[in-house]
């Protein structure tokens, strides 16, 4: 095994561990926004994914036993990965297209990321609450998949 291969297998247990309320779409969310998180400089993949739980927008759920190699759920993300990890899967739940207005009031595209997610109808940690929730201006509601609320 090299170290990508470990990279990715860390990434995969991650979005495993998380909620499957919202199935495979909020699986998919997880390892979207850890992407996001690395592509915007917050470390590399193993720092983003180490540190994941301490911008978790939600609190930590009971550990899940490790997938069965038959698990269809399991063998899409396991389809996945890759193409997350490197970017060629195209994230259409938390980077959306939006529009920003320069100082002479010009519109010009641009592409807004989510950094952070949580299903807001369970509890919620301090982090949301104090960083995310309390600065909407910085942390705009950028989508919705299933149960779960994208924040950038």
């Amino acid at each position: 095994m090299d170290s990508v291969a470990f990279t990715k297998a860390l990434l995969l247990n991650r979005a495993w561990q998380q909620s499957h309320d919202n199935a495979y779409q909020g699986l998919l969310v997880e390892m979207f926004i850890l992407k996001n998180r690395v592509d915007a400089g917050f470390g590399n993949w193993r720092q983003v994914i180490q540190r994941a739980d301490s911008i978790a927008g939600n609190l930590p759920c009971p550990v899940r036993d490790l997938p069965s190699d038959y698990d269809p759920l399991f063998r899409r993300l396991l389809s996945e990965i890759d193409s997350i990890y490197d970017g060629t899967r195209n994230d259409e739940m938390t980077r959306v297209q939006g529009f920003k207005t320069t100082d002479k009031g010009s519109l010009f595209p641009t592409v807004v990321h989510g950094l952070y997610y949580a299903d807001l109808s369970k509890p919620l940690t301090p982090f949301l609450k104090d960083k995310i929730l309390a600065d909407p201006t910085n942390h705009k509601r950028i989508a919705t998949v299933g149960s779960l609320t994208v924040f950038s």
